[in-house]
């Protein structure tokens, strides 16, 4: 059998030289389709070196599988690609073959909803078996059993897209409260809260984790990421769907373990291209029908937050070009919130070009407590067209407690480690904060896009 898709290796369908090449068939990573039916339609596309991908909608940092000739033999080979968040691009080269046999990982930047044209690497060529063309057929068999097979590591929900966020995760691995990754009663959760997000893998089409900030104590050094965020929230199929933002301590280079010198370093080493330019940290990209914006709010850190920075600037492009009907942003010191501070007024600008294009949702950090507040605008004013605002530092680092209360506060909670889920429909969101096991604290409820 092969082994599922998502996991470190991929299987190998068998090859004979009159098998035709199997070309055309995309699995997008969340929708399993009509596997069996696409596998026998390919039957009849020719073999050829170039190929193409039928238009159809792609997410940046989205998975795909897909089985395609890998040269100019009638080989074959099942084949995974993951799309980085990078400029567009409507062509790229496979860039590595390994492992035995005719085994591919691909990185390639895709344009969304276009056709894409992929080659493979013209010095890389595997001969065909001399299996038996029958056998092509027991192999799409197995390959389909695998897809839908529930032991397949991804999500099997159905429905309308599901994203998890929360910050503040992961404490330092040299600290006594870490407890070899274990925690105490009352800090460093972060295996509790990542049981929650395998619980919305296996049973809602979870599609995006958004991580808000503060994701790795004490500095964000590489060797902590993978000792304590790696394998709570970091493990592999958690990992592929995370969209991460950095905190203020990513970017500190001292007072934790394997801090690095570089600030942000051991951030954007270990969450790639995911993480967007290491010089920026900000992007965006699309779930379902619905605009995601990922932001920077370390402004000391980037080329600012204000009217005149790149960032701003790249914000309201970004909006100009993205005139959905649901808009959703995420950065991590939130514009307000009801602690001592009252919230980050370095951010005030990104509020008021989303509240401006009609945005529906900001998630922030950085406090480690729990708010819900209505939509209201820049200036706290409720308002049904406003924004609505959830603050999040649950992920499970600490706990912390609210000062004076905000305007248009409406839930609060300092003593509940969970994860925010946003179901995305068309038109609307559902919203639910999920505590840890053996936490009663939850809030819920829809409200309408504008």
């Amino acid at each position: 059998m092969y082994p599922p898709i998502g996991s470190a290796s991929l299987g190998v369908m068998p090859r004979h030289s009159v098998c035709p090449p199997l070309t055309d068939l995309v699995r997008r990573n969340r929708s399993l389709g009509m596997v069996s039916l696409a596998v026998l339609l390919s039957w009849v596309v020719p073999g050829r070196r170039q190929f193409m991908i039928p238009q159809v909608p792609h997410r940046q940092n989205e998975m795909h599988s897909f089985l395609a000739p890998v040269d100019g033999s009638s080989s074959r080979a099942l084949a995974r690609l993951k799309v980085p968040r990078v400029a567009p691009s409507s062509e790229g080269l496979w860039d590595r073959a390994r492992g035995k046999g005719p085994l591919v990982h691909a990185r390639i930047p895709i344009a969304p909803t276009t056709k894409m044209r992929f080659r493979t690497s013209p010095k890389r060529s595997y001969e065909p078996s001399r299996r038996r063309p029958a056998l092509c057929l027991v192999a799409a068999a197995a390959l389909t059993a695998t897809l839908v097979s529930p032991n397949v590591a991804q999500a099997t929900g159905t429905g309308d897209p599901v994203v998890a966020a929360a910050g503040d995760i992961a404490c330092d691995p040299g600290t006594t409260p870490f407890n070899d990754g274990n925690g105490t009663a009352t800090k460093c959760h972060m295996k509790a809260t990542s049981a929650i997000l395998q619980n919305l893998l296996a049973s809602t089409n979870l599609q995006g984790i958004l991580a808000v900030g503060d994701t790795q104590y004490q500095c964000g050094g590489l060797q902590a990421f993978n000792q304590s965020y790696g394998p709570t929230w970091g493990q592999s199929a958690l990992k592929a769907i995370t969209s991460p933002v950095p905190g203020d301590q990513e970017y500190l280079t001292s007072g934790g373990t394997d801090c690095s010198a570089t600030p942000g370093g051991g951030y954007f080493s270990y969450f790639g291209s995911a993480s967007g330019d290491p010089s920026k940290g900000y992007y965006s990209f699309d779930i379902g029908s619905w605009h995601i914006v990922a932001l920077n709010s370390v402004c000391r850190q980037v080329d600012g937050c204000g009217r005149r920075s790149g960032q701003y600037e790249f914000l309201q492009a970004d909006l100009a070009a993205h005139p959905t009907m649901c808009t959703l942003a995420y950065w991590h010191h939130p514009r307000f919130v009801s602690s001592a501070s009252g919230g980050s007024t370095n951010v005030a600008k990104f509020w008021d070009a989303l509240y401006a294009a009609g945005a529906e949702v900001v998630l922030g950090g950085n406090q480690h407590v729990y708010e819900r507040f209505a939509p209201q605008t820049p200036s706290q004013q409720a308002s049904a067209t406003g924004i609505v605002e959830f603050v999040v530092g649950t992920g499970g680092k600490s706990h912390g407690k609210f000062s004076t209360i905000q305007s248009n506060s409406e839930v609060r909670n300092a003593s509940a480690y969970g994860v925010l889920a946003l179901t995305l429909h068309p038109t609307s969101y559902d919203w639910q904060f999920i505590s840890e096991a053996g936490q009663t604290f939850s809030d819920s409820g829809s409200i309408a896009c504008h």
